[in-house]
């Protein structure tokens, strides 16, 4: 004869006691927890890994694109990051500050605008010997412009030390505005240069690369022939 379940669960946990336990089950359940934890924790260390060994394994690279009024899109080429001291950085401003400094054009207040900011990239004593240099006659381009016009064809320029010392070496041509013909002289210049960041506003704008040059020596290295 079989014997009569016992519906009630005093006595069912009498005959098993591990049966309707509440502390086996917080037992149980706080063991599920912990090794879910354990499961996630190590799951996000590996895919955290990944991630990083991915980063430094990236391919992509930028390039530059420039859209037209047209909207027509031209391929610049890769970007390339440039650092500070870049000496390619370094020879297009000397580039433009000597054509700023030598240049004489058929506009007095663009000369005078380009000698302004010529300025921004020299230090306070070599300023002042181009303050003397310029207050020579023939030298001031606010008054050669009115019977000259003076174009630079820079050949050279080139770091010659790693103390920041550059010889720039370029070709001038003078035009008399009216009548004769041009002359032609090459012109040398040794300078030294000092990277010294921008701190102000003011200075990013005008110096944004933070190159002074702090010694200057220039001159002709050839007589004036004619053309």
């Amino acid at each position: 004869m079989k014997k009569q379940k016992e519906d009630n669960t005093f006595f069912a946990a009498q005959t098993n006691p591990r049966k309707d336990d509440p502390y086996l089950d917080l037992s149980k359940s706080k063991e599920n927890w912990r090794r879910a934890f354990f499961i996630c924790a190590i799951t996000l260390f590996f895919v955290t890994g990944a991630f990083i060994v991915r980063s430094f394994q990236a391919k992509y690279v930028p390039y530059l694109v420039s859209v037209d009024d047209f909207d027509q899109i031209t391929i610049l080429g890769s970007a390339e990051q440039l650092s500070r001291n870049d000496q390619r950085l370094i020879r297009a401003e000397l580039y433009k500050w000597l054509r700023a400094m030598r240049s004489v054009y058929g506009d007095e207040q663009l000369v005078i605008d380009q000698l302004t900011d010529a300025f921004t990239m020299l230090s306070s004593d070599v300023a002042a010997r181009m303050n003397e240099y310029y207050a020579q006659r023939e030298n001031d381009p606010r008054l050669l412009v009115r019977s000259m016009r003076r174009t630079i064809e820079v050949s050279q320029i080139l770091q010659t030390d790693e103390q920041g010392t550059w010889r720039l070496q370029w070709v001038e041509t003078t035009m008399p505005v009216r009548g004769s013909s041009s002359q032609i002289q090459t012109w040398e210049a040794y300078i030294k240069i000092q990277n010294q960041p921008p701190t102000t506003s003011q200075g990013i704008l005008q110096n944004p690369l933070g190159i002074y040059i702090t010694e200057l020596n220039w001159g002709s290295i050839t007589p004036l022939t004619q053309q």
